[in-house]
């Protein structure tokens, strides 16, 4: 494997962003520039469900405020935002602002430009960064990468590629970027360059088995998706294992073709979205990998290929792309969600731990000390943050031989169901909480200076992965 020099990063969210995908001469479908004028029918299939829960339809979800087609769209966990960035608009430009798409005021907000304008690249975040690898720059592969910060508004140069590339997917696994397919001409290739944010370095990947243009890709944590690709709308699914550097097209295809799609992972499932070169599909269609299954989704309203789509906070985003025109159309999917909210309050102090979701009780624990024979309480709020009503399993640590625990619900003894992971709140609609009440006591057994922590966990019953946890600590002085 070939090493190029790169600098330090931070920490993953994991992100899957889709992107387009091409390797020999140059490509003549490396721009819609001059295909502009031609027209062709959207395709629009009957919805059935999805294997996964979304809720409801496509929506709205504005509109950007540069039309543009073969763009990255990303999500940053940092704010809760979605960027569309790079792409092509009227006449070929790609000089064209990053642009901010706030779901709470269903806006889009020109940002910075990148350095670089490039085209047929994607978008993936690691981190507290968006990363733009290669791309289109109107005369020949860029080897570039570009590293955006959405709190700074701030684009930088990172390490380079070792070879221009452009048409590829572009999509994020743990801390790492990887670049799939396309080439540096622009046609059906097997690139599999992977970028490493912590060292900054490039290496290379097996290539694919299958040279491809105009993909889409996605990860679901293990394994990476390289989704259809190509002006002929291939079906072919190829999937890559990082961690042994394999790949296989050993998985279910698609149940439609689909040259220039989005993908995404919603948490469950693989997606692919749109696509179609010459037909601009309004279809989505799910993958899960249990079943090796295909389900067809909800239809978009607007049909396009060579789309941006990204999926953060339970909601799925689309942007831009083209339908015989530049789009400046976007549109967003909601999927269900059953996050619960653990909050504490330790005596004598505020609630802790509200819109904090984590497994090891950071920023969200409650402090006291106690003298021997004195007893604390500690005040336990479980709040239904996701979108739909939903029970919470609540489990908590139990005492030991220097301290007595009582878990209360108003004036009734639960101590036994929490303990043993059986205590059920009551269905909680979005936004409302469940009050528990920690009681300890310090006995008299308990040494000087010693410390005592414990964690209680919050676990939708619905759906065991959504879960929060708080602490209780108590030192004895």
């Amino acid at each position: 494997m070939r090493r190029y020099p790169a600098i330090l990063c931070t920490l993953l969210a994991l992100m899957l962003v889709p992107a387009v995908a091409i390797g020999g001469a140059p490509d003549p479908n490396a721009s819609d520039a001059d295909a502009a004028g031609s027209t062709a029918p959207a395709v629009v299939e009957d919805r059935t469900p999805a294997a996964s829960t979304p809720l409801g339809d496509w929506e709205s979800a504005g509109t950007l405020n540069t039309a543009r087609s073969r763009t990255g769209v990303a999500f940053s966990p940092r704010n809760g935002r979605f960027y569309a960035l790079g792409g092509e608009s009227t006449g070929g430009n790609r000089d064209i602002p990053i642009e901010e798409y706030d779901p709470e005021t269903n806006e889009w907000t020109d940002r910075a430009n990148l350095l670089t304008g490039v085209s047929n690249s994607g978008a993936a975040t690691v981190g507290n960064f968006i990363y733009v690898p290669g791309g289109f720059s109107g005369t020949a592969g860029s080897t570039e990468m570009q590293r955006y910060n959405p709190v700074t508004n701030n684009v930088v140069f990172m390490a380079p590629m070792s070879e221009g590339n452009y048409a590829h997917a572009v999509v994020a696994h743990r801390k790492r970027i990887f670049v799939l397919a396309g080439s540096s001409t622009g046609v059906a290739g097997t690139t599999n360059a992977i970028y490493d944010t912590r060292t900054n370095e490039w290496d290379d990947g097996m290539p694919l088995p299958v040279a491809v243009q105009y993909p889409a890709a996605a990860s679901d944590g293990k394994f990476i998706y390289v989704l259809g690709g190509n002006t002929t709308d291939l079906t072919t699914v190829q999937r890559y294992n990082p961690a042994t550097d394999q790949w296989t097209t050993a998985v279910s295809p698609m149940d439609v073709g689909r040259g220039g799609p989005g993908a995404f992972f919603d948490g469950k499932d693989v997606w692919a979205v749109g696509g179609g070169w010459a037909t601009y599909l309004a279809s989505t269609e799910s993958y899960r990998r249990a079943s090796d299954e295909w389900s067809e989704g909800p239809t978009v309203d607007a049909g396009a290929r060579t789309l941006g789509v990204a999926f953060g906070n339970h909601l799925a985003v689309k942007a831009g792309g083209w339908n015989g025109s530049y789009m400046a159309e976007a549109e967003r999917l909601v999927f269900e969600s059953h996050q619960p909210d653990g909050r504490i309050k330790a005596p004598g102090s505020r609630f802790r731990g509200d819109d904090i979701y984590n497994r090891t009780g950071r920023r969200q624990t409650g402090k006291t000390s106690a003298a021997r024979g004195t007893t604390k309480t500690f005040r336990i709020k479980v709040q239904n943050d996701g979108n739909v009503p939903g029970r919470f399993r609540v489990r908590g640590s139990g005492g030991t031989s220097a301290f007595s625990v009582v878990y209360l619900r108003g004036g009734g003894n639960v101590t036994a169901k929490v303990v043993g992971g059986r205590f059920r709140t009551k269905v909680l609609q979005p936004g409302k909480t469940q009050l528990l009440r920690l009681k300890v006591t310090v006995l008299h057994g308990a040494s000087i200076g010693s410390a005592k922590t414990w964690r209680i966990v919050a676990r939708s019953v619905k759906d065991g992965s959504a879960r929060d946890v708080v602490k209780a600590k108590v030192r004895v002085v």
